[in-house]
Parts: structure tokens; C-alpha cells; sequence
């Protein structure tokens, strides 16, 4: 085989005793990767439903899951208003139509939950477009005016029935009784992050550096049985200098003038 061949020869070997040990540093890692909970695939929870939607228009959940409460009681006592409002969010025809709030469904309780899913969707749209700038909370609000915003949206959406305080009071029974949907959400980003393994990510480093190492040493090993003699073609291209270094008479030597 010529130099060049063996050469190549070596190089694939390291390539392929990289690639084997990437395998299995992902394959030990999906191991240890936290499982996302899947809900019932015939059962999409209100709780949810409201999730969803305050994420798509970037307002707190609470504060959508608290206006549901003060609004019908969490859907215990839905009617129809004096006004016209209905269904659990309780809108006006008018607003209804703007946000694509489903009538004829859920008006004397939630049973619809594709229908409530689109409800609390235009709800969460609503109330973004309540909020100053009209696209939900920025990074400006906070502390004192998130207060100030969210209490003058909220008096605008009862006209004038509640407030920030009775919202946040009705709001709290969403990460009490509904924690399990915080929970997916954590587990999903953490999926989404990537894997992780018991040593962590400077475990996975130090082997990969392993492996790349013990790549390089097949490949050095490879050239030196190409360059070696023909006559040593089944030895240890390094014997030769094993045995000259334990040579008592070496060929080493050194004289002290």
C-alpha cells in the first residue's frame, strides 16, 4: 500500500472513531432529556386554552384567567348580560365581531372547548390592544406603571365593573389548581434548549476531546507504518526507538569535556 494510501486509511479510521463517539454522546444524552407531558389528546383544558392565548398576544395569563373569573365565575355562571354581552368572556355583539369572538356557543356554560380555545383568544387579543402601545406589555412597563396600565385596560373592558386588584385575586387560582400547564411549558423550553446528560456540558466536551485525541494518535500511527521500512512491515513502527532507548550501550552518548 502506498503512503498516501495509508494515510487515508488512518484518517478514516480517526473520522470514523470521532463519528462512533458523537453517537454515543447523543444517545446516552436523549437519555437523560426531560419528557414533555402531553395532555389528553380529547381534553383541551380551559386552563390551557387561556395559556395559549395571553402567550400569542403577550399578556400575563393571570390577569386573561382572572378576567374569565370576575367575568363568569371561571365559567360557573355564564349568561347574558343586559347589556348583550355573552359567553364566558362576556363580550358585546359589536366588540365580538371585531375580535372574532364565537356567538351561539358556551352562552349558558363552557361544553365547546375549540370554542372556548377561540374566545379567550380574541379575549387576550382585546385586552393587548387595551394596554398602552396596543401589542400587549412591553418592557416599559413595569412596576408601578404595569400597575397603572393593566388597572385602566381592565376598567375599560368591565366598563368600569372591576379593577386590577379583583382581576389579580381571581387570577391566582391558575398556577394553584392548573400548575401542571407552568410545568409543560418549563419541560418544553428545556426540550427545546437541547439535551443535557448526567455530566453536563463540560462532560460532553471532555470526551469529545478525548475522542478527537485518540483520532489524532490513529492518524500520527498510521503515517509512521507508511514511512517505516519494508523489511519491518508486521513490527511496531516505534520498537525501534523503544529499544534504542533501553539499550545499555545507546547509541546516545554524551562525553564531558
Amino acid at each position: 500500500m502506498s503512503i498516501l494510501g495509508t494515510i487515508v486509511k488512518g484518517a478514516e479510521g480517526a473520522y470514523k472513531g470521532i463519528e462512533t463517539g458523537v453517537n454515543v454522546i447523543e444517545r446516552g444524552a436523549a437519555s437523560y432529556a426531560p419528557k414533555v407531558k402531553e395532555p389528553h389528546p380529547q381534553q383541551l383544558t380551559e386552563a390551557q386554552a387561556v395559556l395559549n392565548a395571553a402567550n400569542k398576544w403577550h399578556i400575563n395569563p393571570e390577569i386573561l384567567w382572572g378576567v374569565y373569573g370576575a367575568e363568569t365565575s371561571h365559567g360557573s355562571d355564564v349568561k347574558t348580560s343586559s347589556t348583550g354581552a355573552r359567553g364566558p368572556f362576556q363580550f358585546e355583539p359589536e366588540t365580538a365581531k371585531q375580535y372574532g369572538y364565537p356567538y351561539g356557543v358556551n352562552e349558558n356554560g363552557v361544553t365547546n372547548m375549540a370554542a372556548f380555545a377561540k374566545q379567550a383568544d380574541a379575549a387576550a387579543h382585546y385586552l393587548s390592544a387595551l394596554l398602552p402601545g396596543g401589542k400587549g406589555e412591553t418592557a416599559a412597563m413595569k412596576g408601578a406603571a404595569w400597575n397603572t396600565a393593566w388597572n385602566t385596560a381592565l376598567q375599560h373592558y368591565s366598563g368600569g365593573g372591576y379593577g386590577l386588584a379583583h382581576v389579580q385575586a381571581e387570577g391566582k387560582s391558575l398556577s394553584g389548581n392548573f400548575g401542571t400547564s407552568f410545568q409543560n411549558q418549563e419541560e418544553t423550553r428545556k426540550v427545546e434548549e437541547g439535551p443535557t446528560s448526567p455530566t453536563g456540558k463540560f462532560g460532553e466536551l471532555g470526551l469529545m476531546l478525548v475522542l478527537m485525541l485518540a483520532g489524532a494518535i490513529l492518524l500520527i500511527y498510521g503515517v509512521a507504518v507508511a514511512v517505516r521500512p519494508q523489511d519491518k512491515a508486521f513490527s511496531s513502527p516505534f520498537s525501534g526507538l523503544v529499544n534504542r532507548a533501553a539499550a545499555p550501550d545507546s547509541a546516545l552518548k554524551f562525553t564531558v569535556g
